[in-house]
């Protein structure tokens, strides 16, 4: 059995190249080198620093597409991507790396902690798991694992999510969102909790940037007084201080009960403006 020839290097930093250009630098106290038959394996040691050269906007949009550019833009302008872990393991042919003892990665403000990771060494495309938590300036998102695409500005997380906003709690099975936190969309018996009552739907998108949460399908609200709403849609403040429903709406509080096409209600329910009203009881 003819063992493969390795090297060991203190102290030592290693660049990956792309296409004549670097895509991602390793550094460590420590870096193993084999030399298999299928390509040359890395494993990095004592406190590794991994850094990417950040996402410049796509050469393939179209002038005319201004959404996408701006989209771009703004995701480029979040700047590069680092990972910090206790061990890293690197397949350079392949180019994927992966790491098992606890990672931090950040973008910009954003920061990601798990216990798993595996990833292209540009870090590109990254899933990680085991008590995932991204906690960012709008708020933290916990889940079991999930998928962060760095260059398109997108994350998705799924087995149990829990968004935290200020004084406001969102909870589902499912996420899409932003890589900042900033707005995303929840399914699977989603749930939003705010001092000022909870709602429950099959979907809840929110936007933390406008403060703002949206309801769809099956809403069912509870406000802090015990007033109820149902309707197909709820468009409301993340405090739920303002409520606006849509679609067969029934507005109960107290023995009084309003129901309408539409439905603006404020302060708890204690005003509300409707639209096609059947039944309005004060």
């Amino acid at each position: 059995v003819v063992k493969p020839r390795s090297a060991e290097l203190q102290d030592a930093r290693a660049t990956l190249y792309r296409e004549g250009r670097a895509h991602s630098t390793f550094r460590a106290p420590k870096i193993e080198l084999v030399y298999e038959p299928q390509g040359v394996m890395m494993t990095l040691s004592g406190g590794v620093q991994v850094k990417t050269p950040g996402t410049s906007p796509s050469q393939n949009i179209k002038p005319s597409d201004k959404k996408a550019a701006k989209i771009q833009k703004a995701v480029a302008e979040r700047g590069v991507v680092e990972l910090r872990s206790p061990l890293v393991n690197v397949d350079v042919k392949k180019r994927e790396l992966r790491a098992s003892q606890g990672i931090v990665m950040t973008q910009g403000n954003t920061k990601i902690e798990a216990k798993q990771l595996f990833a292209d060494t540009d870090l590109a495309i990254a899933r990680v798991g085991g008590q995932v938590k991204a906690t960012a300036p709008q708020g933290t998102i916990s889940a079991p694992r999930a998928t962060y695409k760095w260059k398109a500005g997108q994350m998705q997380a799924d087995g149990g999510v829990t968004l935290v906003h200020e004084q406001t709690k969102l909870t589902g099975a499912r996420l899409a969102a932003d890589t900042n936190a900033q707005s995303g969309v929840l399914e699977g018996g989603a749930r939003a909790q705010s001092p000022q009552g909870q709602a429950t739907a099959s979907r809840v998108l929110y936007n933390w940037k406008n403060n703002t949460i949206s309801a769809r399908d099956g809403v069912w609200m509870q406000n802090s007084e015990g007033g109820t709403l149902r309707a197909a849609r709820m468009d409301a403040d993340d405090k739920f201080s303002r409520v606006t429903a849509s679609g067969d709406v029934t507005l109960q509080k107290d023995d009084q009960t309003l129901r309408a096409s539409s439905v603006t209600a404020y302060d708890k329910f204690a005003r509300a403006v409707a639209q096609g009203a059947d039944i309005f009881l004060l």
